[in-house]
């Protein structure tokens, strides 16, 4: 089974502009490693800058429950400020 995280990052986008507001959004990361878990978050373009924290580890039978595969990202939901 998948192993991964919760990752919340902090970007200044909003319905996918870039620089046009606050965005608070929370990701399950399907990486049993963190630090490689952040890394592939932070290689995305779009999250350039943003400022991310590991909100906890994600369960297996969670990832699974949501489809997120080893080595996958799944956007969870957004919350714009």
């Amino acid at each position: 089974m998948t192993k991964g995280w919760i990752i919340v990052a902090k970007t200044n986008r909003i319905s996918g502009e870039p620089h046009s507001g606050l965005r608070t959004e929370y990701f399950a990361v399907g990486i049993a490693d963190r630090t490689d878990a952040l890394d592939l978050l932070k290689r995305r373009e779009d999250y350039l800058g943003s400022e991310l924290l590991v909100a906890g580890e994600a369960t297996p039978e969670f990832l699974e429950h949501l489809g997120v595969r080893d080595g996958k990202i799944l956007a969870l939901w957004a919350i714009e400020q």
